[in-house]
C-alpha cells in the first residue's frame, strides 16, 4: 500500500512540474519518499526538479537513480569495472561511456575537458557521431568501436556521472561558449549550399521540432507564427536543420521561405556540420539546441512550459551555455506576441553583430 501511495505522490509531483510549480512538486516527491524511501522515480524526479532550480549539489546526489527509473539507459554494469570516484587520475586509464540520451550526452560532454585536465588516459565508447565530435575537440582521447574488446582500464564512468564531480556549483558552469568542433570540410559544403539560396547577411538555422523528456516525454514544435516572423526579417537566409522535419512539410504547411534539404543526418557529426554552417540558431528543446550551443553558435531556445530540466525553469539564461538565450513561453501566452518577441531578439542580435564588425 505504501508503494502504491508513493506512486501517487510521484504522479502528483510530475503534474505540478508540468505546471511549473517546482516547490509543490518537491513537497510531493518528499511525501513519496517518506512512504517508500527507495522509490526510484521519486528520487530521480526530485533530483531533476532540484537541477532545474539550479540546486546542483543536491540534485546530482539523486541523479544516480536514473538507471533504476529509466532502465533503457546504457550503464557500465556489463563491464565489471569499478566506477571512477573523482580522485586525481594522472596516469590512470579510464573508460568513458555515453548513456544513449543524445541531448544529455551532448551537454555533459563539456565536462570531458575537466576530466582530461586531471591527467588520465581516456577511452570513449558510445555513439559514433558523438565520438567523432569528441575526438576532434579533444584529440587526446581514444575511441572504442561498439563490440570491440575493452582495452586495459582501471575504472569507468559515464558521461551522465561527470557533472556530479565538475558542475556542482554555479561558478563551475562558467566556461567559454562551444566545446565541440564540427568537420570543416562538411561544414564548408553546407555553407555553400545555404548561400546558394540567395543573398543574405546571415544564415539562420531553424530546428522546428524538439523533444521534452520530463516530466512527460512529448514532442515540441515551433509555432508557425514564429517561423513567419523570422522569415519577415530582412537579410536573413532561413534553413531547416533536422531532415526529418521536411518529411511532414506538405501536411504541416512549412513556410516555403525556409530552405530544406532531405539529406540524411543519421548521426550527430552530420547534424553538427549543418549547424556549424549557420550563423545563429532558433530551436525547440532537444538535440539540435544542445548541439548548436555546444558548437558555440548563438542559440535562441523557444522554451515551452516546462522545457525540461536541462533548460531550467525561469529566466533567459541557461547555466550550461552562455551563448544560449531562452524565450520562455506560457501556456496561456499570446502566440503573436511571442513571435514578435523572438523576432525582436534575433534582430537585436544581428544588429549587435553588425555593429561589432
Amino acid at each position: 500500500m505504501a508503494s502504491a501511495d508513493a506512486e501517487g505522490f510521484v504522479g502528483l509531483g510530475d503534474a505540478y512540474m508540468a505546471l511549473g510549480k517546482d516547490r509543490a512538486a518537491l513537497a510531493a516527491y518528499d511525501r513519496a519518499l517518506r512512504l517508500d524511501p527507495r522509490h526510484a522515480r521519486a528520487h530521480y524526479h526530485e533530483s531533476l526538479t532540484l537541477l532545474a532550480q539550479g540546486s546542483f549539489l543536491r540534485g546530482w546526489q539523486g541523479f544516480g537513480w536514473r538507471w533504476r527509473a529509466e532502465p533503457p539507459r546504457r550503464s557500465l554494469g556489463e563491464t565489471g569495472l569499478p566506477p571512477w570516484q573523482g580522485r586525481a587520475a594522472r596516469n590512470a586509464r579510464l573508460l568513458l561511456q555515453d548513456e544513449g540520451v543524445a541531448v544529455e550526452d551532448i551537454v555533459f560532454s563539456q565536462c570531458l575537458g575537466d576530466l582530461l585536465a586531471l591527467g588520465p588516459e581516456v577511452t570513449f565508447r558510445g555513439d559514433a557521431g558523438l565520438a567523432a565530435l569528441l575526438r576532434r575537440a579533444f584529440p587526446g582521447i581514444a575511441l572504442l568501436e561498439e563490440g570491440a574488446a575493452l582495452p586495459p582500464v582501471d575504472a569507468a564512468i559515464t558521461l551522465g556521472s561527470l557533472p556530479g564531480f565538475f558542475r556542482r556549483k554555479k561558478p563551475e558552469f562558467r566556461r567559454p561558449a562551444g566545446h565541440l568542433v564540427a568537420d570543416l570540410r562538411a561544414t564548408t559544403a553546407w555553407r555553400t549550399r545555404y548561400r546558394g539560396r540567395g543573398p543574405g547577411r546571415a544564415i539562420l538555422g531553424i530546428a522546428a521540432t524538439g523533444e521534452i523528456l520530463w516530466p512527460a516525454r512529448r514532442g515540441a514544435v515551433l509555432p508557425h507564427a514564429m517561423i513567419a516572423a523570422l522569415a519577415a526579417l530582412p537579410g536573413l537566409c532561413l534553413v531547416g536543420l533536422e531532415p526529418q522535419e521536411i518529411e511532414d512539410a506538405p501536411e504541416s504547411g512549412a513556410d516555403p521561405a525556409i530552405g530544406h534539404w532531405p539529406d540524411p543526418a543519421d548521426d550527430l557529426d552530420a547534424l553538427a556540420s549543418r549547424i556549424a554552417a549557420t550563423d545563429l540558431v532558433v530551436a525547440m528543446p532537444g538535440r539540435s539546441a544542445a548541439l548548436a550551443a555546444a558548437l558555440g553558435k548563438p542559440v535562441f531556445l523557444v522554451a515551452p512550459q516546462p522545457a525540461g530540466w536541462l533548460w531550467g525553469l525561469r529566466g533567459a539564461s541557461v547555466p550550461w551555455f552562455p551563448n544560449l538565450s531562452a524565450l520562455r513561453l506560457r501556456p496561456e501566452g499570446d502566440a503573436e506576441k511571442d513571435a514578435t518577441r523572438l523576432a525582436a531578439a534575433v534582430a537585436a542580435h544581428l544588429a549587435g553583430s553588425s555593429a561589432g564588425t
